[in-house]
């Protein structure tokens, strides 16, 4: 909801967005290390979001819930 808040309300790109969703908190508490990005060596829930920003589905840990 807040990354759909930030697109529609605010006049944030998507990608920045979820930027401020994921990557900063990460940078703020020193753990960018190994979260914030999807990349090789770093921890990652996933979220799949439809064209309207709605929560699809989720991936935590590995495992859908």
């Amino acid at each position: 909801a807040g990354v759909r808040n930030l697109v529609k309300y605010c006049d944030i790109t998507l990608e920045e967005a979820i930027r401020m969703a994921t990557l900063y908190p990460a940078k703020a508490v020193g753990i960018d290390n190994e979260f914030g990005k999807l990349q090789p060596g770093h921890f990652a829930d996933i979220v799949f979001l439809d064209k309207h920003l709605n929560l699809k589905k989720v991936i935590a840990k590995g495992q859908e819930v």
